[in-house]
């Protein structure tokens, strides 16, 4: 991977956030150590996923053919190249996915050998969870400063010379986003919050923009009338909205609740 613009600023975008991230979960009461693990497992998903679905998805046929239900393996170990290309729908579900399984399950050191009496063998492995950790509040802290890290990816998008004009228009949504979030960062607004803002403003301005993009016309027409991009920031928004939904009820009272 070059140290070019786009690498260099995204790089930047994520190290601010992570400050910024940093200092909001502090103010908030929130553990450090819960924040920082969820990060990284968050930063890890997403890049795994992005490439996944670039490599899966856009680039196939470098990867494997089909012919008559048999797969021919043409450059398995693209899969593992994630330098190679990424993007942001897989990002997107790559980074539910790692907070997910980081809710319910720890990387740590623990014993995956043992013969009693004998010996025993420690290695790093994924142990469940037993403590409660609150995904929600955490989760909203690193929503809340997103938009600081994608501005910064989008203007080194934008430095580079093989991109469209569209993402100058991702740039000014972002932008707008920032401005919006760094305007309500003072405030303390129940869990989710956030969540819901970047799910029902970004997410459905992604979908619009994906029409104008070069790469939605070039894109490999399995999934109908939408690409992947549209479909999968669509189901964010409609997820989004559902969590709206459930922190409204929730805050409402219940009948025979005083």
């Amino acid at each position: 991977m070059s140290l070019d613009a786009p690498f260099l600023l995204t790089a930047l975008g994520l190290v601010a956030a992570a400050v910024v991230a940093r200092h909001r979960a502090v103010r908030f009461g929130l553990e450090l150590r819960n924040l920082h693990s969820l990060m990284r497992w968050i930063v890890f998903g997403g890049l795994v996923g992005g490439h996944l679905i670039d490599a899966l998805y856009y680039r196939f046929d470098q990867v494997a053919e089909v012919v008559q239900w048999h797969v021919i393996w043409r450059q398995p170990l693209e899969l593992l190249r994630i330098w190679h290309g990424w993007r942001s729908v897989g990002g997107l579900f790559g980074g539910l996915a790692a907070a997910f399984l980081w809710k319910r399950y720890r990387f740590e050191s623990t014993v995956v050998a043992r013969l009693t009496g004998l010996f025993e063998i420690e290695g790093y492995w994924f142990v469940r969870r037993t403590e409660r950790v609150p995904l929600l509040a955490l989760a909203d802290v690193v929503l809340s400063v997103f938009p600081l890290a994608w501005a910064l990816h989008r203007v080194g998008s934008v430095l580079a010379l093989d991109r469209s004009e569209i993402g100058f228009l991702d740039l000014l949504i972002t932008t707008v986003l920032l401005a919006v979030v760094a305007v309500l960062w003072k405030g303390r607004f129940r869990a989710g919050t956030y969540i819901c803002l970047a799910g029902l403003t970004y997410a459905p301005a992604r979908v619009g923009l994906d029409f104008l993009s070069e790469s939605a016309r070039s894109a490999p027409d399995v999934v109908g009338p939408l690409t992947l991009t549209q479909w999968g920031f669509a189901i964010v928004t409609l997820l989004s909205l559902g969590l709206l939904i459930w922190l409204r009820w929730t805050m409402s009272p219940r009948p025979g609740v005083s």
